[in-house]
């Protein structure tokens, strides 16, 4: 079994992790095949249990290429690695490739290519960058429940002064507070814009 440069070509050279909104890092590693042979790929990594890897094993003719994609849910480590095995196949090997059949594949074929792994320096600088956009969100959040609730304040003060006989001074008492929460509703509302425009303008 051989150490060497990989019989695909890799790009970029390693798997670099960046952080995502949802959690969690992931990375993309394109394997293309610049050679006239089918070759053969699987991919493996001392962490496992860490690392979720598409696609595992597969095959490339002539020409193609595909992207392999990473995602963990845990941090970076430096002593992370992945390996890269491929070989060269015939055509009845190809269609009929399959875990199985790579286990039986003889080791002096397989080339062996160590890929290091890191994380992203612009995972952070991300996240900051992302900060006032779901700030301006929430913010939006915000300004439909105090819309929503100015509605159902009026609509609840109209019906007790109209429908219960309620008296006048509790019931401008209720109009009050609904047009105060109308009034905290316009604010939020204009802040949200603000937000939202500072953050589009990065």
């Amino acid at each position: 079994m051989t150490n060497s440069p990989s019989l695909l070509s890799t790009n970029p050279a390693c798997f670099e992790f960046f952080g995502t909104k949802s959690g969690g890092s992931v990375s993309k590693l394109t394997l293309k095949n610049d050679s006239k042979d089918i070759c053969g790929y699987k991919l493996k990594t001392n962490a496992a249990q860490r690392y979720s890897v598409h696609p595992v094993l597969g095959h490339l003719r002539p020409g193609e290429s595909v992207d392999v994609r990473v995602r963990t849910f845990q941090p970076i480590s430096a002593a992370d690695r992945f390996m890269i095995q491929t070989t060269i196949l015939s055509a009845s090997e190809a269609d009929t490739l399959d875990s199985t059949k790579w286990r039986q594949i003889a080791p002096s074929r397989i080339v062996e290519t160590i890929v290091e792994c890191k994380a992203s320096k612009q995972s952070d600088a991300d996240v900051a960058a992302n900060a006032p956009l779901q700030h301006a969100k929430q913010s939006g959040s915000s300004f439909y429940v105090l819309v929503l609730a100015a509605l159902v304040i009026a609509a609840a003060a109209y019906y007790y002064q109209m429908h219960l006989a309620v008296p006048v001074h509790l019931a401008k008492k209720a109009a009050s507070a609904a047009k105060a929460a109308a009034n905290h509703a316009t604010a939020a509302a204009a802040a949200h814009r603000a937000t939202a425009a500072a953050a589009a303008a990065q």
